[in-house]
């Protein structure tokens, strides 16, 4: 990109950013950024906000990273019968949103589950003896700077987030570990381990 270019995009980013404090919204914040880092703001980007269900994503980080250290196993028994850690990751357990009823046979229909992933975070915190919040808070949230963030209840939902983080957390989420879509020929999730993800010593 040319000077004139960057210059350009600039001042487009600006102007856009600016036209945020038309929405009369009682608190608004933006972050742009790319794979290099941020490229505007607008508001107050050290605003701590509840980021609802983007909660699961950073879950779901952690339970690899467990994985990856072999505390659990993808295809540890977890959920309704036939179920396993990777299908609650992949929302293929066969949980209803918000309870354990039993919607589907595992691995044969993606259904949002907030249970599954309640289940996962007890998983994990039993295999390892070590509180979820606290393994969530080395593995991930410490290494990416996130010291204002601690999970506080759900593991599908009550994570707060520094506005500034949210883009930061979704690079390195993107370079690192991908749930692949339900096998067309087992109707079972395929997770895949991507490069450079995974924390050290979690003991």
């Amino acid at each position: 990109m040319s000077p004139e270019s960057s210059d350009r995009t600039g001042v487009g980013l600006t102007n856009a950013l600016r036209s945020i404090d038309d929405w009369n919204a009682r608190f608004s914040t933006a972050v742009v950024s790319s794979g290099t880092g941020i490229l505007a703001t607008h508001g107050d980007t050290h605003k701590v906000v509840r980021v609802a269900s983007l909660t699961k994503l950073v879950t779901a980080w952690t339970v690899l990273i467990a994985v990856e250290e072999g505390a659990v196993s993808l295809s540890d028994p977890l959920g309704p019968p036939g179920a396993t850690v990777a299908h609650l990751l992949c929302h293929a357990g066969g949980w209803d949103f918000d309870t354990t009823t039993v919607l589907a046979r595992p691995g044969t229909k993606r259904i949002y589950s907030n249970t599954g992933y309640g289940a996962l975070a007890t998983h994990v915190g039993s295999a390892t003896s070590i509180r979820f919040t606290d393994y969530m808070a080395e593995a991930v949230l410490a290494p990416l700077g996130m010291t204002a963030s601690e999970l506080r209840g759900s593991a599908a939902r009550e994570l707060p987030l520094e506005c500034r983080r949210h883009g930061a957390l979704r690079r390195r989420a993107s370079a690192t570990a991908t749930v692949g879509p339900l096998n067309s020929d087992h109707g079972t999730p395929r997770a895949v381990p991507g490069p450079g993800w995974g924390a050290s010593g979690m003991g």
